[in-house]
């Protein structure tokens, strides 16, 4: 007889695996960025930041993303920089502050394109919580 409570663990952990997997399964593509030749300008720092963050998400390095599209977003809030930040929080698991960041996508003047972007990531993010039993709460907008 197998001892008290291991049924619970090991459909606990049945779970973990499952939503691990779904995690890994999808893939957030980035907003476009473009490595600024010379940094001088508030703009041109923030354009240097998002490539930065961009290069770190691509090496799956998710808190260095996060750092470099804060960094990006304070120094310029562009759409596409919340959309990076959001997306690169939604890597770590970082739902509530995921769903901040996309929500500040649509306050930024996006394209169509990266507001349908931002739209599915929401989802994205609410089906995971939801998957993980989280309560998810929006946090005030960076």
């Amino acid at each position: 007889m197998p001892p008290k409570g291991t049924g619970s663990l090991a459909k606990a952990l049945v779970l973990v695996l499952a939503l691990v997997a779904t995690a890994e399964a999808r893939t957030v593509k980035l907003a476009p960025s473009k490595k600024p030749a010379t940094v001088k300008t508030q703009a041109e720092i923030a354009e240097k930041r998002n490539w930065d963050g961009a290069q770190a998400y691509r090496k799956k390095a998710y808190p260095s993303s996060t750092q470099a599209f804060r960094e990006a977003v304070a120094r310029v809030p562009e759409a596409r920089y919340f959309f990076n930040l959001c997306a690169s929080l939604y890597q770590e698991g970082t739902f509530s502050e995921a769903l901040t960041a996309c929500g500040a996508v649509g306050r930024n003047n996006p394209t169509t394109a990266l507001q349908k972007q931002a739209d599915q990531l929401i989802v994205w993010i609410n089906e995971d919580a939801k998957a993980e039993g989280r309560k998810l709460e929006i946090t005030p907008a960076p």
